[in-house]
């Protein structure tokens, strides 16, 4: 009976070191699990965070290469004989040359303006390039030119602007450059601008150039309150997870005044 009670004794600390061992075992198994989905949550969240924001980047880039792109285009026309008289006279002879269809469909911008050295509107016309028509030049447009000297009184032949505007019927990109003789001398006379709408038209070109899904939308619709919810992860640019699948990169762009 003594050997018996000494085998039920050292079964029930067998046990109990057994039992001790297991649940030690699954605390530290459980342990580790959290911490190691702690570490790794943390490190993926900061890898999306990261991927993402260069994409938006990547994003930015391309827009400021196309404003680029707009800018030349609009020095060709810009430094130019042709256009110094233009400006000056309003002739018959350039509107009837170059004030048509193809030259918008050219450069792809929607407005093209001519402003003299007093910020009066000497000539302008406008193009739908989704409906391949000539439009109306919006009396909003010529207010705002017109009103903002820093759009059209440009006092150095090396000045030039490109930017987004705000018009009642939606943002513009916007390029200003001084009128210049062919070879680029002044006095200067006057000032031409091109524009083109910041549309759903040219954001799905710039997503189709970049193979990204991509949209537009006016911060002033409710975005404002959402992304102040977001983290920063750069100059305008926040990161917000849509789903365990799904994660947005938002850029907010502002205009020439910084709005």
């Amino acid at each position: 009976s003594k050997l018996q009670g000494k085998w039920v004794v050292t079964l029930k600390l067998r046990t109990k070191t057994v039992l001790l061992l297991l649940v030690t075992t699954l605390l530290l198994i459980g342990t580790l699990h959290t911490v190691s989905y702690t570490l790794l949550t943390n490190s993926y969240q900061q890898l999306e965070q990261k991927e993402t924001t260069q994409t938006v980047q990547q994003v930015q880039s391309q827009a400021m290469s196309q404003n680029a792109v707009l800018d030349g285009k609009l020095s060709d026309w810009g430094i130019w004989d042709d256009a110094y008289q233009f400006v000056q006279d309003n002739n018959t002879a350039f509107r009837e040359a170059n004030m048509v269809p193809s030259s918008f469909i050219s450069i792809q911008v929607n407005f093209i303006l001519f402003i003299n050295s007093y910020g009066n509107y000497v000539y302008g016309m406008g193009y739908n390039l989704t409906a391949n028509a000539e439009m109306p030049v919006p009396q909003s447009l010529l207010t705002l030119v017109q009103t903002d000297p820093k759009l059209w009184n440009f006092h150095n032949v090396n000045d030039n602007l490109t930017g987004v505007v705000m018009l009642p019927q939606g943002p513009l990109i916007l390029a200003s450059r001084p009128i210049l003789t062919s070879l680029a001398q002044g006095p200067i006379p006057g000032t031409i601008i091109f524009a083109r709408y910041f549309d759903q038209r040219y954001v799905a070109s710039l997503s189709s150039t970049l193979r990204l899904p991509l949209n537009m939308t006016l911060y002033n619709s409710g975005e404002a309150g959402m992304l102040a919810t977001y983290t920063s992860t750069a100059p305008s640019t926040y990161v917000h997870p849509l789903s365990a699948n799904k994660i947005a990169g938002y850029d907010v762009i502002s205009d020439i005044n910084g709005n």
